[in-house]
């Protein structure tokens, strides 16, 4: 199954992007397919079975809020092998670590499709922007006022965490081109945890 890509923490001003909250949560994908639906599961690195205490509840909640829209998304566009990305969390949920008590959730914010890649967030919105998916906080070109305003969390729609920005297709990779801008709040938080 395919893996998601590691995110840049190198901001560039030099091209427009989408700017989406980032949830605080752990990375889950799933494989769909046009005969099996959503159908092999998995965390950023390891395979993934209901049977696992803390993650297996996001391949219900995957089932249940996405299965029966993106199947038929994917079926009317003729797409046979897909794979989502899903982000996992509670409202305690904090750097990959969950309070088992939490009510989870899973938001949708990313799309590979088979022998094409990730799809482009201008095109991620195109084909899915009715479902729950992370909103536009910002289209255009980022700035130091806006990566400020993001650090400082007072950036309109910002998640505690911070954001995700993606902008067009590199011609060299075929990739999108992404990068990742925390909060200090969050950075703060995640150093007193670790302690330092």
């Amino acid at each position: 199954m395919k893996s998601y890509l590691s995110i840049s923490k190198e901001i560039r001003y030099d091209i427009n992007v989408v700017l989406q909250p980032k949830e605080d949560g752990s990375l889950i994908r799933s494989e769909w397919s046009r005969k099996q639906l959503f159908y092999k599961f998995g965390t950023k690195n390891q395979m993934l079975g209901e049977d696992n205490p803390i993650f297996g509840p996001a391949i219900q909640l995957i089932r249940e809020t996405y299965q029966e829209d993106l199947s038929k998304i994917f079926i009317d566009n003729k797409f046979d092998h897909v794979t989502c990305f899903f982000e996992f969390f509670g409202p305690n949920s904090f750097a990959g670590w969950h309070d088992s008590n939490d009510k989870k959730e899973v938001i949708l914010f990313d799309i590979n499709l088979f022998k094409q890649g990730l799809i482009s967030a201008k095109d991620f919105y195109k084909l899915v922007g009715h479902l729950k998916i992370p909103e536009i906080l910002y289209e255009g070109k980022f700035n130091k006022i806006i990566e400020e305003q993001i650090r400082d969390g007072s950036f309109p729609g910002i998640s505690f965490e911070g954001i995700i920005a993606k902008g067009p297709i590199d011609r060299k990779t075929k990739l999108p081109i992404m990068f990742k801008v925390k909060t200090r709040a969050w950075l703060d938080k995640l150093k007193n945890k670790c302690k330092n």
